[in-house]
């Protein structure tokens, strides 16, 4: 998102003001710094510690005091120990984190992420901050983004799929699942839906 000439420093090709161009270093895609400021996009971020200050990916961040999400403060997240998880996950000694917020009865010590959008801990798996009911952990493994399972049902973005068969699931395309009773599309039976477009 920053680039620079011999001229100049850009974010998002608008030329940014009053910046060291010489000592100008981009942390992340949002983030960057030179010699007197940290910067978030094209404004001084100037509430944080300056000689501290790290960031962790494009809308992360930590200085000796505080977590960052994007330029705002986390709540009583713990710098020192908050680490990145993935591009949804967080977690420090007390929480876990998804897009900043707390998951909640979430276990820092045992959450573990899945996939993109689901996670786990010894007793529930989440998917994203809602944990699925009845869902078994030892069991629960991912197919896709979007599909899991475990011993009991196929789940689709967190939802299971009444009378799904997980052992027999299959991957037909970019659209398509099936088990050996119903061909899906987003989780809802298709087997009709599956026929028409087969047969053009």
């Amino acid at each position: 998102f920053y680039a620079k000439d011999k001229n100049h420093v850009y974010f998002f090709g608008d030329i940014l003001e009053n910046v060291d161009k010489d000592t100008f270093i981009p942390l992340s895609g949002f983030y960057a710094k030179d010699k007197s400021h940290i910067y978030f996009g094209d404004q001084i971020f100037g509430s944080v510690d300056f000689s501290t200050f790290r960031a962790l990916n494009s809308f992360y961040a930590v200085d000796r005091n505080f977590v960052y999400e994007f330029n705002k403060k986390i709540k009583n997240a713990d710098s020192d120990t908050f680490q990145i998880l993935n591009d949804m996950y967080a977690k420090d000694k007390n929480h876990v984190y998804l897009e900043g917020k707390v998951i909640n009865k979430a276990d820092s010590e045992s959450f573990a992420v899945l996939n993109y959008f689901y996670g786990k801990k010894k007793k529930n798996v989440y998917f994203q901050k809602t944990i699925i009911k009845d869902a078994d952990v030892k069991t629960f493994r991912i197919f896709s983004d979007n599909y899991a399972a475990d011993k009991n049902y196929i789940y689709y973005n967190g939802r299971f799929i009444k009378n799904s068969d997980p052992d027999t699931f299959e991957i037909l395309d970019d659209n398509f699942v099936k088990d050996k009773n119903h061909i899906y599309l987003r989780g809802n039976i298709a087997d009709d839906d599956y026929k028409l477009i087969k047969k053009k």
